[in-house]
């Protein structure tokens, strides 16, 4: 869960931030830099050295993680081992629902700045639906909250812990997927502008 935190907040800090670009909607006319660190791409960039894992080799290496911890949890045998097992996994797929958030939010922004809204409004329903799985999410953040954390607003559910709420709002108004849902009292009330 630690390297999440280094991609939501600092990727790209050499220019401009990762979580700085995928704020607003993409613009064909303007398109903005999403990938802007060398050491953190999208994809790989061939034949240039960088040890970085790109942000798709990141959710294919989540992908292969899941499928050892559910190996391992459908093994455990042992009740000690299995409750581990379970709690590793909800600390697991937390992680990986942030990550697949920040991948989706990244690729609507990346399709929107090509002009292409039908493909940018299918990725922003992939997008709802870990979205909303964040917002559902109240166990994981609840130790930060009870941490005497700064910020606890941010961390309210899974979705205000991304810090990209009220732009996830945003965008799902702009693709018709809200459906006259009353967002969280907590994103409802704060602006992204004033994150760090």
């Amino acid at each position: 869960m630690e390297n999440c935190k280094l991609l939501k907040h600092y990727a790209g800090m050499d220019r401009k931030r990762l979580f700085d670009c995928l704020q607003e909607k993409g613009n064909p006319e303007k398109p903005a830099e999403i990938f802007s660190s060398r050491h953190f791409q999208y994809l790989r960039p061939k034949n240039t050295g960088e040890t970085g894992s790109s942000l798709t080799e990141t959710i294919d290496l989540l992908r292969k993680a899941g499928r050892i911890i559910d190996d391992a949890l459908l093994e455990a045998c042992d009740k000690i081992v299995s409750t581990r097992l379970t709690s590793d996994l909800k600390r697991f797929r937390y992680t990986e629902n942030i990550v697949c958030f920040i991948y989706h939010l990244a690729r609507v922004r990346m399709l929107e700045n090509q002009g292409r809204c039908e493909a940018a409004a299918a990725e922003a329903r992939a997008l709802h639906t870990y979205g909303e799985t964040l917002r559902a999410e109240e166990e994981m953040t609840a130790d930060i909250r009870g941490f005497g954390y700064k910020h606890p607003e941010f961390y309210y559910n899974g979705l205000t812990g991304t810090w990209f709420p009220a732009a996830y709002e945003k965008l799902m108004i702009e693709y018709g997927l809200e459906k006259n849902k009353a967002s969280n009292k907590i994103a409802a009330n704060r602006k992204d502008e004033y994150l760090p």
